[in-house]
């Protein structure tokens, strides 16, 4: 169906010549697409090499009438779907019962008034366009419901996986807490108590800063595993960053990150350690080997983001949640 009905293509047969010169000429004066024939094998013809929106089938023809066209209409795939309204002289209630019986949308009976056959022709040509489109929405709809269901099922097989990554998240985490855990530490002395204690009370607190000092060798880092991997981060990335490794021209993009075009070289978005440590625990080491310039700048993050109100940066290492 043309998405103006009014240029829709009709197929006229009857074997009046006078009838169809005459409806082949009217319906052509409307705007619409008229092809008229005589015969019935002619229209099965016609209508199968070139469907039609509509056609107008006379009842009465030699060789082969108008139910025995409109039959082998219906029984043709190509052509099952085009509406047909029949026209004939013949009034009895009988032959217009056949005529939908076999599949006719319509019936007129001559002679018609023109007007008449204007007002048939658009209504079934209208509601042809209708129920195709609400075909078209249908097949739309169907599909949107298969690629939702097939969203559904991938989201489905996502959390799985999300489920069984978690268990081993878990699994790794209380690995980790017994191997960064205070049982891990060896000694009795009233110090070891006492960092003991510390690492303890400070395992409990959801959101601190945290400034480890000691010589190298000391164990800073041991320390800031026990109190990530035995509080409340535990299931959150533990990240350790030696600055001192940390090339000065690149420090800001790697703690920081960076979206892409920022500078020459930056093709992709990247996140910083800042980012990457999010939830979990950022230990940064050797931070007195940065420049000046950066680690005011790092101070400032420090001071800025909520959860790390107060950072001391001196050349020893900080370690925040």
């Amino acid at each position: 169906m043309k998405d103006n009905i009014l240029h829709a293509d009709i197929l006229v047969i009857d074997d009046s010549v006078d009838d169809l010169r005459f409806l082949t000429k009217t319906l052509i004066e409307q705007g619409y697409q008229v092809r008229g024939v005589t015969k019935g094998v002619s229209a099965l013809k016609a209508a199968q090499l070139k469907p039609p929106d509509l056609i107008l089938l006379d009842i009465r023809m030699p060789e082969m009438d108008g139910y025995d066209v409109c039959k082998q209409l219906k029984a043709n795939p190509i052509t099952a779907a085009i509406p047909v309204i029949f026209l004939s002289a013949l009034h009895e209630i009988t032959d217009k019962v056949k005529a939908f019986e076999l599949g006719g949308v319509d019936y007129v009976t001559k002679p018609f008034q023109v007007e008449e056959i204007f007002a048939r022709v658009k209504l079934h040509l209208t509601l042809c366009s209708q129920q195709q489109q609400l075909e078209q929405q249908n097949a739309k709809l169907i599909q949107l419901n298969e690629q939702l269901q097939q969203e559904m099922v991938r989201r489905e097989q996502v959390e799985n996986k999300l489920q069984i990554v978690d268990a081993n998240l878990s699994l790794i985490s209380e690995q980790q807490s017994e191997h960064w855990g205070i049982s891990a530490f060896i000694g009795k002395s009233q110090t070891i108590i006492k960092i003991l204690d510390d690492i303890h009370r400070l395992q409990q607190i959801k959101k601190t800063n945290i400034l480890i000092l000691g010589e190298s060798g000391t164990g800073k880092e041991l320390i800031a595993r026990a109190i990530h991997f035995g509080g409340v981060r535990a299931k959150g990335p533990f990240i350790a960053v030696n600055c001192a490794a940390i090339p000065g021209e690149l420090a800001e993009s790697i703690l920081f990150g960076h979206v892409r075009g920022a500078f020459t070289g930056a093709v992709n978005d990247r996140k910083g350690y800042f980012e990457l440590a999010s939830g979990g625990t950022l230990f940064l080491d050797e931070m007195g080997e940065m420049s000046w310039s950066l680690q005011a700048k790092l101070l400032r993050t420090l001071e800025m983001v909520p959860s790390c109100r107060s950072g001391v940066i001196r050349r020893n290492k900080l370690m925040f949640e």
